[in-house]
């Protein structure tokens, strides 16, 4: 279970920092779209992009929040772009929060099948 942890923990990281660089390369040959000349679910998919790379960045010191951020960024953009898995053009944000949070929780299972372990060495 630990190298499980580990490896989400990893991958997720990896493929954060993939996505990052990726988005950060096509805003700079691209330009910064014009988001107020958008439609509202456009501009709310655009914010849900940002909250993403956010989330992406929280992942490698709070890999809760950070999953949570992905996952409900994913959720909102699904709404706003018409539907879960019909346009799965950024399933990374469900991907890596995914990852986070099964790193999160493995992890938080394993410390604590650990304090269980001390507490029975120290109680007779």
């Amino acid at each position: 279970m630990k190298t499980v942890a580990l490896l989400a923990r990893w991958i997720a990281r990896l493929l954060g920092i993939y996505i990052t660089i990726d988005m950060v390369s096509y805003i700079v040959g691209e330009g910064i779209p014009y988001i107020s000349t958008n439609t509202i679910p456009v501009q709310i998919g655009y914010v849900t992009l940002v909250l993403a790379l956010g989330g992406i960045i929280v992942g490698w010191f709070r890999e809760l929040v950070g999953g949570l951020i992905l996952v409900g960024s994913y959720v909102l953009f699904s709404i706003m772009m018409g539907g879960f898995l019909q346009r799965p053009a950024f399933p990374y944000m469900i991907g890596i929060g995914t990852l986070y949070l099964v790193a999160y929780f493995l992890t938080r299972k394993l410390s604590g099948q650990h304090q269980s372990r001390k507490e029975k060495r120290h109680h007779p």
